[in-house]
Protein backbone atom coordinates (compact mmCIF):
# COMPACT_ATOMS: atom_id res chain seq x y z
CA UNK A 1 0.00 0.00 0.00
CA UNK A 2 1.39 3.67 -1.09
CA UNK A 3 1.32 6.79 0.59
CA UNK A 4 0.62 5.66 4.58
CA UNK A 5 2.75 7.03 6.60
CA UNK A 6 4.80 10.04 7.07
CA UNK A 7 8.12 9.57 9.26
CA UNK A 8 8.53 12.78 11.42
CA UNK A 9 12.09 13.43 13.27
CA UNK A 10 11.78 16.40 16.10
CA UNK A 11 15.14 17.25 16.45
CA UNK A 12 17.56 19.85 18.68
CA UNK A 13 21.24 20.61 18.50
CA UNK A 14 22.18 17.43 16.52
CA UNK A 15 24.15 18.30 13.37
CA UNK A 16 26.09 15.47 11.41
CA UNK A 17 24.26 12.73 13.78
CA UNK A 18 20.65 14.45 12.42
CA UNK A 19 21.86 14.41 8.29
CA UNK A 20 22.85 10.75 9.28
CA UNK A 21 19.59 9.36 10.56
CA UNK A 22 17.84 11.62 7.61
CA UNK A 23 20.15 9.49 5.51
CA UNK A 24 19.52 6.66 6.65
CA UNK A 25 15.47 7.03 6.04
CA UNK A 26 15.53 7.97 2.95
CA UNK A 27 18.02 4.84 2.17
CA UNK A 28 15.18 2.35 4.02
CA UNK A 29 11.85 3.88 2.90
CA UNK A 30 9.55 2.62 0.32
CA UNK A 31 6.03 3.11 -1.30
CA UNK A 32 4.76 3.09 1.87
CA UNK A 33 6.09 6.37 2.80
CA UNK A 34 4.62 9.48 1.34
CA UNK A 35 7.25 11.87 3.11
CA UNK A 36 9.41 12.70 5.69
CA UNK A 37 9.66 15.79 8.16
CA UNK A 38 12.06 17.15 10.05
CA UNK A 39 10.85 19.29 13.29
CA UNK A 40 13.95 21.61 13.83
CA UNK A 41 14.42 23.41 17.07
CA UNK A 42 17.73 24.21 16.24
CA UNK A 43 18.93 27.78 16.06
CA UNK A 44 21.23 27.87 13.45
CA UNK A 45 23.40 24.73 12.05
CA UNK A 46 26.82 24.65 11.25
CA UNK A 47 27.04 25.91 7.51
CA UNK A 48 27.52 22.63 5.97
CA UNK A 49 24.42 20.94 7.84
CA UNK A 50 22.06 24.29 6.44
CA UNK A 51 23.35 23.71 3.19
CA UNK A 52 22.57 20.07 3.06
CA UNK A 53 19.21 20.63 4.79
CA UNK A 54 18.28 23.71 3.08
CA UNK A 55 18.51 21.97 -0.23
CA UNK A 56 16.69 18.47 0.67
CA UNK A 57 14.08 20.76 1.74
CA UNK A 58 13.83 22.72 -1.62
CA UNK A 59 14.11 19.77 -3.35
CA UNK A 60 11.08 18.28 -1.97
CA UNK A 61 13.26 15.90 -0.78
CA UNK A 62 12.21 16.30 3.25
CA UNK A 63 9.88 19.18 4.54
CA UNK A 64 12.39 20.97 7.06
CA UNK A 65 10.37 23.11 9.95
CA UNK A 66 11.66 25.35 12.14
CA UNK A 67 10.44 25.65 15.78
CA UNK A 68 12.18 28.50 18.07
CA UNK A 69 11.26 27.31 21.32
CA UNK A 70 12.55 24.17 22.15
CA UNK A 71 10.23 21.26 23.18
CA UNK A 72 10.31 17.30 22.31
CA UNK A 73 6.36 17.26 22.92
CA UNK A 74 5.54 20.16 21.09
CA UNK A 75 7.80 18.84 17.79
CA UNK A 76 5.93 16.01 17.83
CA UNK A 77 2.88 17.68 17.73
CA UNK A 78 3.58 20.32 15.15
CA UNK A 79 4.54 16.61 12.97
CA UNK A 80 1.33 15.09 13.89
CA UNK A 81 -0.71 18.53 12.61
CA UNK A 82 1.51 18.79 9.54
CA UNK A 83 1.92 15.03 8.32
CA UNK A 84 -1.27 14.27 5.72
CA UNK A 85 -1.12 10.90 5.75
CA UNK A 86 -2.99 8.12 8.12
CA UNK A 87 -0.10 6.97 10.23
CA UNK A 88 2.82 8.75 11.26
CA UNK A 89 6.39 7.61 12.35
CA UNK A 90 8.33 8.86 14.95
CA UNK A 91 12.00 8.72 14.99
CA UNK A 92 14.96 10.06 17.60
CA UNK A 93 17.72 11.90 15.58
CA UNK A 94 20.23 9.84 17.02
CA UNK A 95 19.37 6.08 15.08
CA UNK A 96 20.63 3.67 12.63
CA UNK A 97 18.09 0.97 10.80
CA UNK A 98 18.63 -1.94 9.41
CA UNK A 99 16.21 -1.64 6.74
CA UNK A 100 12.48 -0.68 5.62
CA UNK A 101 11.16 -0.54 9.28
CA UNK A 102 8.67 1.73 8.29
CA UNK A 103 6.37 -1.22 5.74
CA UNK A 104 6.50 -4.10 9.18
CA UNK A 105 4.31 -1.39 11.37
CA UNK A 106 1.69 -1.73 8.49
CA UNK A 107 -0.05 -5.02 8.97
CA UNK A 108 -0.36 -4.34 12.83
CA UNK A 109 -2.65 -1.16 11.55
CA UNK A 110 -4.54 -3.27 8.86
CA UNK A 111 -5.56 -6.38 10.87
CA UNK A 112 -7.05 -4.56 14.32
CA UNK A 113 -8.86 -1.01 13.49
CA UNK A 114 -8.40 -0.31 17.89
CA UNK A 115 -4.78 -0.28 17.18
CA UNK A 116 -3.86 3.29 17.59
CA UNK A 117 -0.06 2.88 17.87
CA UNK A 118 2.32 0.14 17.43
CA UNK A 119 6.11 0.45 19.09
CA UNK A 120 9.26 -1.41 18.30
CA UNK A 121 12.58 -2.28 19.80
CA UNK A 122 15.41 -0.16 20.54
CA UNK A 123 18.46 -1.42 20.28
CA UNK A 124 21.55 0.03 21.77
CA UNK A 125 25.23 -0.76 22.03
CA UNK A 126 26.88 -3.05 24.29
CA UNK A 127 28.65 -1.28 27.18
CA UNK A 128 32.23 -0.32 25.64
CA UNK A 129 31.15 -1.36 22.15
CA UNK A 130 31.82 1.95 19.79
CA UNK A 131 30.08 2.64 16.16
CA UNK A 132 31.98 1.40 13.26
CA UNK A 133 31.50 -1.94 10.86
CA UNK A 134 29.12 -5.02 11.97
CA UNK A 135 27.81 -2.40 14.53
CA UNK A 136 24.48 -4.59 14.54
CA UNK A 137 26.69 -7.45 16.39
CA UNK A 138 27.43 -4.90 19.01
CA UNK A 139 23.95 -4.05 19.82
CA UNK A 140 21.64 -5.38 23.07
CA UNK A 141 17.51 -5.00 23.39
CA UNK A 142 16.42 -2.57 25.99
CA UNK A 143 12.68 -3.80 25.42
CA UNK A 144 11.21 -7.46 25.97
CA UNK A 145 11.71 -9.98 22.83
CA UNK A 146 8.03 -11.02 23.03
CA UNK A 147 5.83 -9.49 20.33
CA UNK A 148 2.53 -8.30 22.95
CA UNK A 149 -0.42 -5.99 23.44
CA UNK A 150 1.77 -2.68 25.34
CA UNK A 151 0.49 -0.10 27.08
CA UNK A 152 3.25 2.31 25.00
CA UNK A 153 4.82 3.13 22.08
CA UNK A 154 8.69 3.87 22.56
CA UNK A 155 8.85 7.28 21.43
CA UNK A 156 12.33 6.83 19.12
CA UNK A 157 10.40 4.16 17.17
CA UNK A 158 6.84 4.31 17.51
CA UNK A 159 4.06 4.59 14.92
CA UNK A 160 0.27 6.12 15.54
CA UNK A 161 -3.04 6.38 14.06
CA UNK A 162 -3.00 9.90 13.53
CA UNK A 163 -6.30 10.70 14.25
CA UNK A 164 -6.86 8.80 17.35
CA UNK A 165 -3.40 10.35 18.63
CA UNK A 166 -5.18 13.52 17.85
CA UNK A 167 -8.19 12.72 19.81
CA UNK A 168 -6.54 11.93 23.07
CA UNK A 169 -4.71 15.30 22.82
CA UNK A 170 -1.76 14.59 20.97
CA UNK A 171 1.74 14.78 23.03
CA UNK A 172 0.97 16.29 26.44
CA UNK A 173 3.51 19.75 26.41
CA UNK A 174 3.16 19.99 30.17
CA UNK A 175 6.62 17.19 30.00
CA UNK A 176 9.28 19.68 29.14
CA UNK A 177 12.81 19.93 29.60
CA UNK A 178 13.81 15.85 29.75
CA UNK A 179 10.56 14.78 28.15
CA UNK A 180 10.13 11.58 30.58
CA UNK A 181 7.59 9.49 30.27
CA UNK A 182 5.85 11.38 27.35
CA UNK A 183 5.63 8.22 25.53
CA UNK A 184 3.75 6.34 28.12
CA UNK A 185 1.57 9.07 29.24
CA UNK A 186 0.53 9.07 25.55
CA UNK A 187 -0.11 5.36 25.25
CA UNK A 188 -1.61 5.09 27.91
CA UNK A 189 -4.36 8.15 27.11
CA UNK A 190 -4.60 6.11 24.37
CA UNK A 191 -5.52 2.66 26.11
CA UNK A 192 -7.89 4.43 28.63
CA UNK A 193 -9.52 5.96 25.20
CA UNK A 194 -10.49 1.98 24.10
CA UNK A 195 -8.18 1.73 22.07
CA UNK A 196 -5.19 -0.86 21.97
CA UNK A 197 -1.07 -0.09 21.53
CA UNK A 198 0.96 -2.93 20.18
CA UNK A 199 4.65 -3.99 20.61
CA UNK A 200 6.42 -5.95 17.97
CA UNK A 201 10.32 -6.61 18.46
CA UNK A 202 11.18 -7.03 15.11
CA UNK A 203 10.91 -3.38 14.29
CA UNK A 204 14.18 -2.36 15.25
CA UNK A 205 16.03 0.66 15.15
CA UNK A 206 19.88 1.52 17.22
CA UNK A 207 19.53 4.46 19.24
CA UNK A 208 22.76 5.95 19.23
CA UNK A 209 22.35 8.26 22.18
CA UNK A 210 24.68 11.21 20.84
CA UNK A 211 26.02 12.78 24.17
CA UNK A 212 25.14 16.25 22.81
CA UNK A 213 21.83 17.66 21.82
CA UNK A 214 18.66 16.34 22.19
CA UNK A 215 17.15 17.38 25.44
CA UNK A 216 20.34 18.51 26.74
CA UNK A 217 19.59 22.48 25.80
CA UNK A 218 23.26 24.35 26.25
CA UNK A 219 22.86 27.36 28.90
CA UNK A 220 20.13 26.05 30.19
CA UNK A 221 20.03 23.47 33.28
CA UNK A 222 17.03 22.33 33.57
CA UNK A 223 15.58 22.64 37.34
CA UNK A 224 15.92 19.76 39.43
CA UNK A 225 12.40 18.93 40.26
CA UNK A 226 11.94 18.10 36.54
CA UNK A 227 14.15 15.06 37.00
CA UNK A 228 11.57 13.53 39.63
CA UNK A 229 8.12 16.07 38.24
CA UNK A 230 7.39 14.36 35.36
CA UNK A 231 7.65 10.28 36.79
CA UNK A 232 5.49 11.98 39.76
CA UNK A 233 3.03 13.29 36.86
CA UNK A 234 2.52 10.13 34.89
CA UNK A 235 2.49 8.44 38.50
CA UNK A 236 -0.86 10.34 39.26
CA UNK A 237 -2.30 10.29 36.31
CA UNK A 238 -1.61 6.47 35.55
CA UNK A 239 0.07 4.08 38.30
CA UNK A 240 -3.50 3.11 39.99
CA UNK A 241 -4.52 1.02 36.76
CA UNK A 242 -0.99 0.11 35.56
CA UNK A 243 0.39 -1.34 38.84
CA UNK A 244 3.60 0.51 38.45
CA UNK A 245 3.19 3.06 41.81
CA UNK A 246 6.41 1.03 43.36
CA UNK A 247 8.67 1.13 40.33
CA UNK A 248 7.74 4.79 39.06
CA UNK A 249 8.61 5.87 42.73
CA UNK A 250 11.82 4.09 42.77
CA UNK A 251 12.70 5.32 39.30
CA UNK A 252 11.34 9.11 40.50
CA UNK A 253 13.86 8.23 43.30
CA UNK A 254 16.99 7.16 41.31
CA UNK A 255 16.48 10.13 38.93
CA UNK A 256 16.56 12.74 41.59
CA UNK A 257 18.09 12.37 45.01
CA UNK A 258 19.35 8.72 44.23
CA UNK A 259 21.15 10.25 41.23
CA UNK A 260 24.83 9.58 41.69
CA UNK A 261 26.12 13.00 41.56
CA UNK A 262 23.26 13.40 44.26
CA UNK A 263 24.00 10.79 45.95
CA UNK A 264 27.41 10.88 46.93
CA UNK A 265 27.24 14.40 47.86
CA UNK A 266 26.12 15.53 50.97
CA UNK A 267 25.84 18.88 49.89
CA UNK A 268 23.61 18.50 46.83
CA UNK A 269 20.83 16.33 48.85
CA UNK A 270 18.70 19.24 50.50
CA UNK A 271 18.12 20.28 46.78
CA UNK A 272 17.48 16.80 45.68
CA UNK A 273 15.27 16.47 47.87
CA UNK A 274 13.74 19.64 47.46
CA UNK A 275 13.27 19.05 44.01
CA UNK A 276 11.18 15.27 44.42
CA UNK A 277 8.91 17.40 47.01
CA UNK A 278 8.66 20.52 43.88
CA UNK A 279 8.15 17.30 41.56
CA UNK A 280 5.17 15.25 43.45
CA UNK A 281 3.46 19.12 43.62
CA UNK A 282 4.12 20.01 39.98
CA UNK A 283 2.85 15.75 39.05
CA UNK A 284 -0.29 16.38 41.08
CA UNK A 285 -1.14 19.58 40.13
CA UNK A 286 -1.45 18.93 36.21
CA UNK A 287 -2.43 15.37 36.77
CA UNK A 288 -5.68 15.97 34.82
CA UNK A 289 -4.36 18.88 32.71
CA UNK A 290 -2.37 19.08 29.36
CA UNK A 291 -1.18 21.68 27.01
CA UNK A 292 -1.24 20.78 23.62
CA UNK A 293 -2.14 22.11 19.94
CA UNK A 294 -5.05 19.63 20.10
CA UNK A 295 -6.77 20.64 22.98
CA UNK A 296 -7.87 23.60 25.16
CA UNK A 297 -10.03 21.87 27.85
CA UNK A 298 -7.92 19.08 28.85
CA UNK A 299 -10.28 18.31 31.93
CA UNK A 300 -12.98 17.29 29.21
CA UNK A 301 -10.02 15.29 27.23
CA UNK A 302 -9.73 13.02 30.58
CA UNK A 303 -12.81 12.51 31.39
CA UNK A 304 -14.16 11.27 28.51
CA UNK A 305 -10.70 8.91 28.51
CA UNK A 306 -11.89 7.59 31.49
CA UNK A 307 -15.65 7.15 30.61
CA UNK A 308 -14.79 5.34 27.73
CA UNK A 309 -12.54 3.29 29.86
CA UNK A 310 -14.87 2.23 32.55
CA UNK A 311 -17.60 1.60 29.59
CA UNK A 312 -14.70 -0.67 28.03
CA UNK A 313 -14.43 -2.60 31.26
CA UNK A 314 -17.87 -3.03 31.72
CA UNK A 315 -18.29 -4.85 28.64
CA UNK A 316 -15.80 -6.93 28.98
CA UNK A 317 -17.07 -8.01 32.64
CA UNK A 318 -20.31 -8.72 30.31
Amino acid sequence: MEGLITVVIPTYARDHVLVQTVREVLKNIGRETEEVIIVDQTPKHGMEVESILGKWDRQGVVRWIRLEKPSLTAARNVGLREARTPLVAFLDDDVLLPGNIFRRFLPHFEKDSEIAAVGGQNMVLKSGAKAGPGIWAKTKPVLPEIEHEMGWAPGASGCYDRQKAISVGGFDETIFGPAMCEDKDMGHRLTLAGHAVWYDPNIRILHLRAPTGGCRIPGAQWPEWTKTGFHFLYLFRHAAYTGEFRSILAWSLRCGPLRRENATSLRRQPSAWLGVLLGIAYGWRNRRRMKSIFTDNSAVLWDRCRRENRRRVKAIKR
